[in-house]
């Protein structure tokens, strides 16, 4: 059985909160891929590795287009960076180190 690690050798995280404007709604598998493939146009497969963008799936809003994603805090800036150059438009409405703030 495997142990946790302490908190203290863990990565710190950011919860970005995005919306994704697009001409039609898109579900949760398409936010992903557009979500990971802007990231990688941008940074590549090693920037995509370093900034680990996951989306939560409980926190997916597809009436609103809006999502909570969660990066590696040390590399917001090129997350923030590659979402802006990305095919749809996406948007940061909010970004806060906990996902209960949010």
């Amino acid at each position: 059985m495997m142990k946790h690690l302490p908190p203290t050798l863990r990565r710190d995280h950011r919860y970005l909160k995005i919306s994704i404007e697009a001409d039609e709604s898109k579900n949760f598998s398409e936010a992903v891929q557009i979500i990971k493939y802007a990231v990688k146009d941008f940074a590549g497969e090693k920037g995509l590795a370093e900034v680990q963008p996951w989306l939560l799936k409980r926190k997916f809003d597809e009436s609103n287009q809006q999502a909570i994603v969660r990066i590696n805090k040390d590399y917001e800036g090129l997350f923030r960076a590659s979402i802006t150059l990305a095919k749809y438009k996406i948007i940061t409405l909010e970004c806060s180190g906990t996902l209960k703030s949010l």
